[in-house]
């Protein structure tokens, strides 16, 4: 065999591995992981809950896993991230928690956004993204002191996010606009003091979906 032919086998063979190897990195199955209290566990409840509406978009396409558990604080979330995201070795973690940490009043904001500074950095270490929903909403009543509250944690948060170089959705402010264009006959997104009914769900889904298919459907080649 000539040395032309050669050179030319090894550079067939060559080109065949980084085929190869550019095909297993794009057929990786990617995972995402929902972690947070009953907002996030009640997104699971219904066809309309907005966890369910993000698995039925792209279940057939990545893994997902919903974590939520009614009741949590952001020690819950600390004392499980092994258990319930690290373990499942997600590329994404979406985390919505704090709401009860605020309408309990068991800990201050400071204390909160600590936690909340906890979950970030581990979860970068273990090379999972974070991606941060904020806070929602305690009651449609704007000017009730625990939504004051939540306002002030939600600017903490919102700093947290650009100092760690976080992805946020506010879904905060989104349910707000939506509010304002009703009448206050009755409640538009909350079906209670607390919890998110169909239309809140729809504008947090509506939130996910639009930014996940921005931050990673294409980079991940998704096709539906």
């Amino acid at each position: 065999m000539n040395k032309p032919i050669k050179i030319l086998i090894i550079a067939l063979i060559v080109l065949c591995i980084i085929v190869l190897t550019f095909l297993f990195i794009n057929k990786k199955e990617h995972t995402v992981v929902f972690i947070g209290d009953s907002i996030t566990n009640y997104g699971t409840d219904s066809d309309y809950g907005f966890v369910n509406q993000f698995k039925k978009k792209y279940s057939s396409l990545i893994k997902i896993y919903a974590e939520g558990i009614c009741g949590n604080e952001t020690t819950d979330i600390l004392e499980r991230l092994d258990k319930d995201v690290i373990k499942h070795k997600p590329d994404v973690m979406y985390i919505m928690i704090g709401i009860n940490d605020i309408n309990n009043e068991s800990r201050t904001l400071e204390d909160i956004l600590q936690n909340m500074t906890k979950i970030i950095d581990i979860v970068k270490a273990n090379n999972i993204e974070p991606v941060i929903l904020n806070v929602t909403l305690i009651s449609e009543d704007f000017s009730n002191p625990k939504n004051i509250q939540v306002d002030k944690y939600n600017e903490l948060l919102k700093n947290l996010a650009e100092e760690k170089q976080v992805k946020l959705i506010d879904v905060n402010t989104l349910l707000k606009n939506e509010v304002n264009k009703g009448d206050n006959s009755s409640l538009v997104v909350m079906e209670d003091d607390l919890h998110l009914n169909e239309n809140g769900n729809n504008v947090v889904a509506d939130a996910v979906i639009n930014e996940f298919e921005k931050d990673f459907a294409d980079k991940w080649q998704l096709k539906q």
